[in-house]
């Protein structure tokens, strides 16, 4: 039976909460069934296909499918976040803006083509020059990459202290496939990493043998083969029936219900993660070039009537700050973000004078509940009395519009690509971040300053000013909620960590 339950102030707009049935499957696209021998492939089930496997241009969140191709420039531990010296880069240097680069040698992609210092210096430019660089706008500070014998230097325009987190981001990829392949890279990646592509069925599947040249050794597993299921309950049934290994972003519900119809057989790792969803206005246009209107749509939105309906068993939380939690010293610092006042979201409106009419967009199938959670904002914003005409989009074309800023306010999903104050405070306030929508030259020297202070008290206090302004005195954006990681596994999965940023460390999985 469906529990139907109603969000304070969402008027007309109802959420179906309550028990998820696990479904018998049909034209399953993954290999094997409840008996079948699985061998050491692991079977991954997520929620869609990545618009593209091209590192360059593909959402950092998306490493979950392709990022077992390929190695990033340095190394990031999945459990904290923190960079390591272990990978394709095995040490570095600061001299002000210069950096100058270790470079790991022996290591080869697997189409034969060297990696080296110029590789390394290719995967940098690329990010810097291509328009469509998914971290381009993080790249924005570097002003050159070259080699110095067998080392990589790389200088940046301003001093930046966090560059070896920023190419913990930026993946080697093989200079001449790369440049001759074209848009073609993106149906046969091709990398240094511990796998490698074995088959590839856009909309179907990728499947992935080892790699047994890897530097890193001989990874445990001997393939990984990705299927795509948007609906979490039956992402969790393939867990159920044996039909997959792991169910990648489960909700509470299908999660409960994993582990009540399969018992003993799976297991259910859940922890909180760097993703969010956030409510972004297009603050350099109309209607929303208005503070005003900002400012009640910040006071008309219940964050926890949000999270109490949508999550009543757990699985996300709310959120007031993408600052906060990155600071040196996250305690000292205390949000003071627009409340939740209906009363006051009304009269705003009142001031406006008239009925402001506007269309928000959402992801769908993206996130958690994200189709629910936007229909829960559009009906908070109708009871303080503004016309809302919602328009769902899938991933793809959630990303194309946000890419060419056709949407005048959207919510969607942002992720810590890696955990430095660098990720919100460029990829919001900068022309060229992925929002592009609160470019404040102000911001950005604000920015300039709290990463190249030297004293971590200096920098928290940049950045809490800057989270202020952002958040409470401008409104560019409404933070809304943060993540659980909740994962499906069978019992036969040994190794699984909850990875902060949504990309598992597949080199320390096996099965069975």
């Amino acid at each position: 039976m469906i529990a139907r339950l109603r969000i304070p102030g969402a008027r007309r707009r109802w959420l179906a909460v309550g028990a998820i049935a696990v479904v018998a499957l049909t034209g399953c696209s993954v290999n094997g069934g409840a008996g079948q021998q699985q061998g050491s492939t692991l079977r991954v089930v997520a929620a869609a296909e990545p618009p593209s496997m091209n590192p360059v241009q593909s959402s950092s969140s998306d490493a979950r499918v392709w990022g077992p191709i390929f190695d990033s420039l340095v190394k990031n531990d999945p459990a904290t976040g923190q960079v390591t010296k272990d990978g394709l880069l095995t040490g570095w240097q600061q001299q002000g803006k210069d950096w100058t680069f270790t470079v790991r040698q022996g290591v080869s992609f697997t189409n034969g083509e060297k990696f080296d210092a110029t590789a390394a210096a290719f995967a940098i430019d690329q990010c810097r020059t291509d328009p469509a660089a998914i971290v381009g706008a993080w790249c924005g500070n570097i002003a050159n990459a070259k080699t110095q014998g067998a080392d990589l230097v790389v200088e940046t325009k301003l001093v930046y202290n966090d560059l070896p987190k920023l190419l913990t981001m930026i993946y080697a990829i093989p200079p001449q496939q790369y440049a001759s392949a074209g848009k073609a890279f993106s149906r046969a990646p091709v990398g240094t990493g511990p796998y490698k592509v074995l088959s590839y069925t856009p909309g179907s599947s990728l499947k992935l043998e080892r790699n047994d040249s890897w530097w890193g050794g001989k990874p445990l597993l001997a393939g990984i083969d990705f299927s795509w299921a948007a609906d979490p309950s039956t992402r969790a049934s393939y867990v159920a029936t044996g039909q997959a290994d792991v169910a990648l972003d489960l909700t509470p519900e299908a999660a409960a219900t994993l582990k009540s119809k399969s018992g003993s057989g799976t297991t259910i790792e859940s922890s909180p993660i760097d993703s969010f969803m956030i409510l972004v206005m297009m603050t350099d246009k109309p209607p929303f070039d208005n503070v005003v209107l900002r400012q009640a749509v910040a006071h008309a939105i219940d964050k926890q009537a949000i999270v109490k309906a949508l999550f009543p068993n757990g699985g996300a939380d709310r959120l007031d700050s993408l600052f906060k939690d990155l600071l040196n010293d996250p305690k000292s610092y205390n949000p003071e973000p627009p409340a939740y006042d209906p009363a006051e979201a009304k009269r705003l409106v009142a001031q406006l004078g008239g009925t402001p009419e506007i269309t928000l967009s959402y992801t769908t199938n993206r996130a958690p509940k994200d189709a629910q959670l936007g229909e829960a904002v559009a009906g908070m914003l109708e009871k303080a009395g503004i016309q809302v005409r919602t328009n769902p989009l899938d991933y793809a074309k959630y990303r194309e519009q946000q890419v060419a800023k056709g949407m005048e306010i959207y919510i969607g999903p942002l992720l810590n690509i890696y955990r430095s104050v660098d990720v919100p405070s460029l990829g919001m306030l900068s022309p060229k971040g992925v929002t592009q929508n609160c470019s404040n030259p102000e911001y950005l020297e604000a920015r300039e300053k709290g990463l190249a202070a030297t004293s971590p008290a200096e920098q928290d206090r940049v950045f809490s000013d800057l989270d202020h302004r952002v958040f409470t005195d401008d409104v560019c954006d409404v933070p809304l909620i943060r993540y659980d990681g909740t994962y499906g596994l069978s019992t036969r999965v040994k190794g699984w960590q909850v990875p902060l940023n949504l990309v598992p460390d597949y080199t320390q999985v096996s099965v069975g």
